[in-house]
């Protein structure tokens, strides 16, 4: 949560949020703080003084994954047990680069998804869209915040 809300292309909406539940967190918990702030780099976004933060990586993509399952458990009333693959643009390298493989991937999980409603009940919070055909690409796009991005997809398993 705490990297959705902080996300730089987020809305004034995620900015309210971080500036009451996410302050009053670091303020009350040192180790939060200096967990989340203790590999921070300072960084220059559109003129304006930040700092970046290193993210878990993985707990972010596990958490990501679950949503994912859940949400078309929501939809679909079954599970989802093929292997799903997370990605999201707001993820660098050090070097401030986007991963080229999962970026194409975002790229095709969005050509499937172009058409699909956007869902969700507070859309300035959270909307999704999900794309799912028997045999063919499966698709998740999750927004947090109108500015945070995550994209999931799965591929058939070939026997």
């Amino acid at each position: 949560m705490m990297f959705v809300v902080t996300h730089w292309e987020t809305n004034a909406f995620a900015r309210d949020h971080f500036g009451t539940k996410c302050i009053r967190a670091l303020k009350h918990s040192h180790g939060l703080s200096t967990a989340l702030f203790r590999e921070s780099r300072p960084a220059s976004l559109g003129g304006q003084e930040t700092v970046t933060i290193q993210a878990d990586r993985e707990r972010f993509d596990r958490v990501m994954e679950h949503t994912c399952r859940a949400l078309f458990f929501h939809e679909f009333g079954r599970k989802f047990t093929d292997r799903l693959f997370v990605w999201s643009p707001a993820f660098r390298y050090p070097n401030y680069e986007p991963d080229e493989q999962l970026s194409a991937l975002g790229y095709h999980a969005r050509q499937v998804l172009k058409n699909q409603a956007m869902r969700g009940q507070n859309q300035k919070a959270f909307w999704y869209q999900l794309s799912e055909k028997p045999g063919q690409l499966t698709a998740f796009r999750l927004m947090f915040f109108e500015g945070c991005d995550v994209y999931a997809a799965s591929m058939p398993e070939v026997a």
